[in-house]
């Protein structure tokens, strides 16, 4: 299924598939001005796909600890500000307008990458799916290590209070 614009005899044609392939020169991703002429632009696009996954994974990581830093910075506001710490409540504090407005921008930014990746995919072609793939493994190696704190009390029991990184496998989903 061949999608151009020709302009002419001896034109260039977009060859955009909705079955599995391996298509590298002439294929088209997104748009007629991502045009792929050359094996070595192919490859460029490739290493961008790989990229752009791994920056969605940076994106993820960034937006957990945003949220992590606010948490610490309610929490110490509240310690802070606590009169009678005799006695056991809990407060309920929420986010000021300027840290909701920037959660929900890093949400946005981040969904859009999800959407882009996820739009690529729908090509089916083969190269840029292994580097769809590759990208979110670069990306999960790199921002989220997985960190395991354990407690060990004085009695010898130890208390292991969970695995930090182990989060949503994707963000449109959770």
């Amino acid at each position: 299924m061949s999608h151009g614009h020709a302009a002419g005899p001896g034109a260039e044609d977009c060859q955009i598939s909705m079955l599995w392939n391996w298509n590298t020169v002439g294929a088209c991703f997104l748009s007629e001005t991502w045009f792929v002429r050359t094996e070595g632009k192919m490859v460029v696009s490739c290493v961008g796909a790989m990229l752009l996954t791994a920056t969605l994974e940076l994106c993820r990581r960034g937006g957990r600890e945003f949220d992590n830093l606010l948490a610490s910075q309610i929490r110490q506001s509240v310690l802070s500000t606590a009169l009678d710490t005799s006695s056991r409540r809990v407060e309920t504090m929420r986010a000021s307008l300027l840290q909701q407005f920037l959660r929900a921008l890093l949400h946005a930014i981040t969904f859009a990458i999800a959407y882009i990746v996820m739009l690529l995919a729908m090509y089916f072609n083969g190269y840029i799916l292994v580097s769809i793939f590759l990208g979110a493994g670069l990306g999960k190696f790199l921002t989220d290590w997985l960190v395991v704190q354990v407690v060990v009390g004085e009695d010898g029991n130890s208390d292991c209070r969970g695995a930090i990184g182990v989060q949503e496998t994707t963000v449109c989903c959770s």
